[in-house]
C-alpha cells in the first residue's frame, strides 16, 4: 500500500526499496526508464553509468538530462527524487566499462537490479567500436553481475531486429556464426584497417554490424548468465537524443 492507501502493482512491489544500476540512461529508452523508475517504483537508489561526451563531463550531462521536459512532472510531484540518483562514471567503449575498482566493488555489494540499455545504434558503425560497446560491455557487466550478492534481476535490452533475416522473431535466442569471446578477441587485436576489410565476411548473413552485435550479445547473455535471473527485452530501434 502507498501512503495514500492505494494498492501497488507487482512491478512496483518488485522494485520497492531496491538499488538499480542503469546503463544507457542518457539515451531515448534510458530517459523514459529512469523517469518511470523514480516516479512510480519506490526505488531506494538509481545508479547511472554516464560517460563524458562532446566536451561535457558526466555531471553536466546528468544535469541536462534531468532538465528535459520528460522530467517536469517528476520535479513537480517529487522534487526530492534527485537525492535518489547517483552517478557512476564509466564508458561502455572501455574495458570493464571504464569502472574504477572501488565502483565495481560497491556495485557487487549493493546493486539489486541491473538494466543494461547502453548501445551504439549506428547500423553500419565500425565493427570494432560497435563490438566494444554492444558486445564487450555486455560481457563485462555480466561478469560483474555474477558476483553481485543481492542480484534480483539482470535485464539486457536488445532489439526486435536481432534476427533480421526472418519475417518473425520468436522469443528464443538465435544462434550466431561467431561467438562473443571470439569477436571480442578479434576486435581487440586487429587494426581498424584490417577489421574494415574483413567486416563483410564477419557479417555473414547479417545486414549490418548493429544487428550482428546484438545477436552476439544475446548469446553472451545466454552463456554468461546461466543460473542468473536474466531477462532480455527487444524494443524497436530507439533514437539518439543527445
Amino acid at each position: 500500500m502507498t501512503s495514500t492507501g492505494e494498492s501497488i502493482s507487482e512491478i512496483q512491489t518488485f522494485f520497492k526499496g531496491t538499488n538499480v544500476f542503469v546503463t544507457g540512461a542518457t539515451g531515448f529508452i534510458g530517459h523514459v526508464l529512469v523517469e518511470k523508475l523514480l516516479r512510480t517504483c519506490f526505488v531506494n537508489k538509481v545508479y547511472l553509468l554516464v560517460r563524458p561526451k562532446k566536451n561535457k563531463d558526466p555531471q553536466t550531462r546528468l544535469r541536462e538530462m534531468f532538465s528535459s521536459t520528460l522530467f517536469t512532472r517528476l520535479w513537480d510531484e517529487q522534487p526530492e527524487f534527485i537525492e535518489k540518483v547517483l552517478l557512476i562514471s564509466g564508458d561502455c567503449a572501455e574495458p570493464n566499462m571504464g569502472l574504477s575498482l572501488a565502483d565495481e566493488e560497491f556495485m557487487v555489494a549493493n546493486i539489486d537490479i541491473v538494466i543494461h540499455c547502453a548501445a551504439t545504434i549506428s547500423l553500419n558503425g565500425p565493427l570494432k567500436h560497435t563490438s566494444f560497446i554492444n558486445v564487450r560491455a555486455t560481457r563485462d557487466l555480466l561478469l560483474i553481475a555474477r558476483r553481485m550478492r543481492k542480484l534480483k534481476s539482470f535485464v539486457h535490452v536488445s532489439t526486435a531486429f536481432v534476427n533480421p533475416n526472418q519475417a518473425i522473431t520468436e522469443e528464443i535466442i538465435y544462434d550466431c556464426h561467431i561467438r562473443g569471446d571470439a569477436l571480442i578477441n578479434l576486435v581487440e587485436n586487429m587494426s581498424d584497417s584490417i577489421l574494415n576489410s574483413i567486416t563483410p565476411e564477419c557479417l555473414g548473413s547479417w545486414p549490418n554490424t548493429y544487428t550482428l552485435s546484438k545477436c552476439v550479445a544475446e548469446n553472451l547473455v545466454k552463456e554468461y548468465g546461466q543460473n542468473m535471473p536474466i531477462c532480455i527485452a527487444r524494443p524497436c530501434i530507439g533514437l539518439e537524443i543527445d
